[in-house]
């Protein structure tokens, strides 16, 4: 039965890559349909993502201003995104000298990684300095436009989130250098084996969370989370529930609640199953 006051104080937010996302139809299924319940019964939905809201369309596995009914954390934090309108809601630009500053550190401690920002008008790289960058330009370019610009002509753009990509081997070396360089001038965390992410100083899926609940509700709402990587701990820490799929790297599996299946097997369905058990028990009002 209906009840649309159930979840009426929850925020579900999720991560996108290896947690929401998968190719498998029953997984895909069973999420859409648990999703609709949770919204059906009060809940509010919505992606915390290190994708940047023009990434987040959903194509034929869903449509994001019809799934979800919250705007969306998108860019780490760097973009809050109303797709059931259509607006920026907020965002926070890196600052160009900062950005230029890190490229000339990044190529003097790995000549052959490849910087990528997300500006208003389009996806622009530097150069594609090894065979990832190449690849990657090569998936994007249809789907946004894409552009090489040299670093001195970032200026002329708003930046939002950069990406670093390179071999596993050498974004291992990369990112903490870079982290202890820039500490306390810029956030930088890591979204895939093979991608640094970086945004502005402050600038994160927790304090993206926390603007959102600000700006849509005038009450204190349950967060509920679920993420696999490690961009995903800071908000997992800050969340009143936590939980990732069985494919999450270990430093997240620490810090939730509980360890589900495999996102391919639709591991959203089963955080709403989790949230239902915990309410139906008293232990969450």
């Amino acid at each position: 039965m209906k009840n649309p006051k159930k979840f009426q104080n929850i925020v579900l937010a999720t991560d996108l890559d290896g947690t929401f996302l998968t190719k498998d139809p029953d997984g895909r299924r069973r999420n859409l349909d648990a999703i609709q319940y949770f919204k059906e019964n009060g809940g509010h939905f919505t992606f915390a993502t290190g994708r940047y809201h023009t990434a987040v369309l959903g194509g034929s596995y869903f449509r994001s201003e019809e799934l979800l009914n919250l705007p969306a954390v998108t860019g780490n934090g760097s973009c809050l995104y109303d797709y059931a309108n259509g607006s920026v809601l907020e965002k926070t630009p890196i600052p160009y000298e900062l950005v230029r500053k890190l490229y000339f550190e990044m190529k003097r401690i790995a000549p052959t990684a490849g910087l990528r920002a997300i500006t208003d008008e389009a996806v622009i790289y530097t150069e594609l300095s090894n065979p990832m960058m190449e690849a990657d330009f090569a998936w994007l370019s249809p789907k946004r436009e894409s552009r090489l610009v040299p670093i001195d002509g970032w200026g002329a753009y708003g930046l939002y989130k950069l990406a670093i990509r390179d071999e596993l081997e050498i974004v291992n070396d990369l990112k903490p250098r870079l982290a202890e360089h820039f500490h306390g001038r810029l956030e930088i965390s890591q979204s895939d084996d093979t991608l640094i992410d970086v945004q502005a100083l402050g600038v994160t899926k927790a304090l993206g969370l926390r603007r959102l609940c600000e700006l849509c509700f005038d009450r204190p709402m349950t967060l509920v989370v679920a993420g696999d990587y490690h961009n995903d701990l800071e908000m997992m820490s800050v969340a009143d529930l936590a939980f990732c799929p069985e494919n999450a790297v270990d430093e997240v599996k620490a810090i939730c609640r509980k360890t589900l299946c495999h996102h391919d097997r639709g591991v959203i369905a089963e955080v709403i199953a989790e949230i239902e058990t915990i309410i139906d028990k008293g232990e969450l009002l």
